[in-house]
């Protein structure tokens, strides 16, 4: 048959190839390569439909041949190996007949035994299970029996613990807590024992938590003494502060004896001894500033104190050298800021005093370390921990509440919030893991943005100098005893620094005040100087004259000086200034710069006494006030201007030596009377304008009785008939001896430079006046007697000038007696070359002649008695007249055009 099947599959061209695939496809299992033949062939004849047509047989067909081919060979070859073994096959299926028998027998056999065994298996099973309940029962009851055991003991220890809560001994219980926790209770891993050993965890719980409850009771008590405490804690600190800045002011004035010792060449060895007790105390109290008040203890003392038993805590307490010498240094620092004020002085110091007697030696910190120890053995810190943050954070907000007034509690205030950050500086020290350093920082950037608002809002509300001078030298005395413990104090600082103007705006509304006062109740009465120590305090130590002329003291005592009570009093006013002054820069500013800046608000606190000493002046009248008082006022001006280099040296010497008495002001070793001035500072300046204001009130009134006395002689007549008597006018004798009675109290009353300012400047305004007659409008006419006239009392006045003893005096008279003359004598050819003019008449202005010239020739029908003279002498014509003042008058414009080129 597949001899068949191969010659129908031989017509095919690629049959024995098909063949061949098809023989590998079935040897090796993979019909994979068959497929692919197919599928091949199948796209063969798609794409070649000729070959279809041409009766060809297809590639599947060719296989599909080859395996019927195959097929039909295995069924030959297996029919042919069945026809073989017959007779084997048969003699198999008889004895597998008869071994199916043998099995079921013996299957049958086995099924009996097994059931006997089963039944006797049961039996011991039972028996079994009853041995097995017996044996639990009797490990349960032995069980039992050791849980009880346990749970006796442990229950005998619980009531231990209970005894020891009771008599406040909470490291004992907690370490019996421990010991039954560890020790006493077994962990078998039973569950038979869960209940019970949850029952004992529970009552241990309990028992912990009564431990914990405790030690928060006593740390609560301690918030609550902490918090009564702090106040206390507080002004110790900042009477430390204050101590030691007394005993550093003290050394620095002993280093200035030192200094003024090299200087002087003085026993140098003696001075070094008697300030070294001194520089010793001051660095003993250095030392032991920074010590805590806080009572510290060590492991024993913890475990002690925990324990509940009693003993004295080993403490560290702060021990000053001196301490009962100064007590109340604080209240003598702070009394410097409160001589203006009374009631503010009483209120800056009475917290400080009255603190000392209720001061403790430290603050107990027992319940503290109680409680941090406790909530460490119950591994509960970081709960403790935020519950302390908690509750001090409340205080701190209740510490830092502004008050209804603070100028009235700010002391309390203050110490409060100083002695609870020392509080937290000393928690933070002798505790480990309690607070960290970034947690007190952000309290205190909280408290300092507090403190801030508040201080800035009471001294916007304050009105009162001496007030912020108290609250700043507190507020100066607080940084300081925080800085001791760490805390950066800038901030606080600059809240003073930023309120510095207010507060000398403040003063110098007081000094405007203050001035007025003293102006009024100055009784024009000049001081009295009785004795020695009189001298030495209102001449020497304020560097005022004794006289107005002599450079010397007077020899005997009593005498007068010069200047009334107001001067003294004003200067006594700049000094109480300059002392409030560096009381509030000090320590706020470097110490190089407080005298810098304390002698710039002292000149514009000296401006503003200029400026109320000049309203006052400016309210005086020529008419209202009397010519001795208003000379006194000049030299009470001129006593001032002279006060100003003492003034200037005492500020050194304040600022250097930090305010120390009149005897250390600068005044002492200074001879009365010895000038010291400075024409060229400001502060002479400003002074010398207030000197100039009273000069010109003084000259006011002269003036005003000058222009009275002469406004009659513009009244004369002026174009008399008949030549003028040889006699001076009675107005000119009246006017010479008033001036004479004037320069004679102005020697009496003013220094020598005013009372020749007077002279020269009375003399001024006479010369002016008499100028006037003829350039004026008040007398339209005058004739050649008229000139005579003028001419005659104009001489006098002249002499009566020359006679005063100013110098020089008279040429501010001689225009108008020359101008008369040069008319009189009709020799305007003389006029008429400037250089021969300045040398015959040296004192005519020639303004003023073209100004004459221009009246005498417009007179009109006065010239005809004008040109006519008794006397003969040859009179000018109005041509000559007119020509002259031509001519001058074109000089003066050459000379201008020269200035102005040159």
């Amino acid at each position: 048959m597949r001899s068949r099947k191969s010659a129908a599959i031989g017509k095919h061209e690629d049959s024995e190839q098909i063949q061949e695939v098809v023989d590998s496809a079935i040897d090796s299992n993979d019909i994979l390569p068959l497929v692919r033949l197919v599928f091949e062939g199948v796209s063969e004849v798609v794409s070649s439909p000729t070959s279809t047509a041409s009766g060809q047989a297809g590639t599947g067909d060719i296989v599909k041949a080859c395996l019927e081919s195959i097929v039909a060979d295995e069924d030959d070859a297996a029919a042919q190996i069945c026809r073989g073994n017959t007779e084997t096959i048969a003699e198999s299926m008889d004895q597998l007949d008869s071994m199916q028998m043998s099995a079921q027998q013996l299957a049958n056999d086995i099924w009996a035994v097994n059931a006997e065994l089963q039944n006797a298996g049961q039996a011991l099973m039972h028996r079994l299970k009853e041995v097995g309940d017996l044996q639990e029962v009797e490990d349960r009851l032995l069980a039992t029996g050791r849980a009880l055991q346990w749970t006796c003991a442990v229950l005998e220890r619980c009531t231990v613990v209970c005894q020891n809560i009771e008599q406040h001994k909470l490291y004992h219980a907690l370490k019996i807590l421990e010991d039954i926790q560890t020790n006493m209770i077994p962990d078998d891993g039973k569950k038979s024992s869960k209940p019970l050993k949850g029952f004992l965890e529970k009552v241990i719980n309990d028992l912990a938590g009564v431990v914990q409850k405790l030690a928060i009771s006593d740390f609560n008590d301690w918030l609550v003494s902490a918090r009564a405490e702090a106040r206390q804690i507080g002004l110790q600190a900042i009477r430390r502060a204050a101590i030691l800045r007394q005993h550093e002011e003290r050394c620095g004035l002993e280093r200035n004896t030192i200094l003024e010792s090299i200087k002087s060449g003085q026993d140098l060895l003696a001075a070094v001894a008697l300030s070294t007790p001194s520089l010793r105390a001051l660095e003993t109290l250095s030392e032991t500033a920074s010590r805590p008040t806080f009572q510290s203890m060590d492991v024993t003392a913890t475990s002690e104190a925990l324990t509940g038993q009693d003993r004295a805590p080993q403490k560290r307490t702060v021990s000053i050298p001196g301490d009962e010498e100064h007590w109340e240094v604080a209240s003598v620092v702070l009394s410097e800021a409160g001589r203006a004020s009374a009631t503010a002085s009483r209120s800056g110091t009475s917290i400080l005093q009255d603190s000392r007697a209720s001061e403790k030696p430290g603050m107990n910190m027992r319940g503290l370390h109680r409680c941090i120890h406790v909530h460490q053995c119950l591994g509960r810190i970081v709960a403790f921990r935020d519950y302390y943050m908690q509750q001090r954070r409340m205080q701190m907000d209740s510490d830092l509440r502004p008050p209804a007034n603070f100028l009235e509690v700010y002391q309390s205030y203050l110490a409060q919030v100083t002695g609870f950050f020392i509080i937290e500086d000393n928690v933070q020290r002798m505790t480990e893991d309690l607070i960290d350093q970034h947690e007190v920082d952000a309290l205190w950037e909280m408290a300092t943005a507090t403190l801030k608002s508040v201080v800035d809002s009471a001294f916007e509300s304050m009105n009162s100098a001496a007030a912020m001078l108290l609250v700043k030298d507190f507020l100066l005395l607080v940084c300081s005893g925080l800085s001791k413990s760490g805390y950066p104090a800038a901030n606080l600082k600059e809240i003073l620094s930023s309120n510095m103007g207010k507060y000398h705006n403040l003063m110098n509304v007081h000094v405007g005040k203050e001035v007025a006062r003293i102006w009024d109740a100055d009784e024009q009465e000049r001081v009295g100087i009785r004795s020695e120590k009189n001298e030495r305090e209102i001449i020497t130590d304020l560097g005022l004259p004794t006289s107005l002329e002599s450079w010397e003291p007077p020899t005997q005592f009593p005498y007068r000086a010069p200047f009334t009570s107001m001067v003294p009093h004003i200067i006594w006013l700049v000094q109480e200034y300059v002392r409030d002054s560096v009381a509030y820069l000090k320590g706020l500013i470097n110490p190089g710069d407080v005298l810098s800046a304390s002698c710039l608000n002292r000149d514009r606190m000296i401006k503003v006494t200029v400026d109320a000493i000049q309203l006052k002046l400016h309210g005086l009248s020529a008419e209202g006030c009397m010519l001795k008082e208003s000379m006194q006022l000049v030299t009470n001006m001129w006593s001032l201007t002279y006060g100003l280099a003492a003034l200037e040296e005492w500020t050194v010497t304040q600022v250097v030596q930090g305010g120390g008495s009149s005897e250390l002001d600068g005044g002492a070793g200074r001879k009365p009377g010895k000038a010291r001035a400075s024409p060229g500072s400001h502060l002479h300046t400003l002074m010398r304008s207030v000197e100039d204001s009273s000069e010109r009130l003084v000259l006011r009134i002269v003036g005003g009785k000058i222009e009275e006395l002469l406004q009659v002689v513009k009244g004369w007549e002026w174009t008399p008939k008949t030549s003028p008597p040889a006699a001076t006018s009675p107005v000119i004798e009246e006017l010479m001896i008033y001036l004479q009675g004037v320069f004679d109290l102005s020697r009496e009353t003013m220094p020598r430079d005013n009372a020749d300012t007077l002279v020269r400047s009375s003399l001024q305004v006479v010369g002016s006046s008499l100028t006037n007659v003829l350039t004026g409008t008040e007398v339209p006419m005058i004739n050649d007697n008229g000139f005579q006239r003028l001419l005659g009392d104009a001489t006098a006045l002249e002499r009566f000038a020359e006679r005063c003893p100013v110098g020089g005096s008279g040429h501010e008279l001689a225009q108008c007696r020359e101008i008369c003359q040069l008319i009189v004598n009709g020799k305007l050819e003389e006029a008429a070359d400037p250089s021969k003019l300045k040398r015959t008449y040296p004192n005519i202005d020639i303004t003023v002649l073209v100004s004459v010239l221009d009246k005498y020739r417009d007179v009109g029908g006065g010239m005809s008695n004008f040109l006519t003279s008794k006397t003969g002498r040859a009179q000018p014509r109005r041509k000559d007249m007119e020509q002259l003042a031509k001519h001058l008058r074109d000089k003066m414009i050459i000379n201008r055009s020269q200035s102005s080129q040159g």
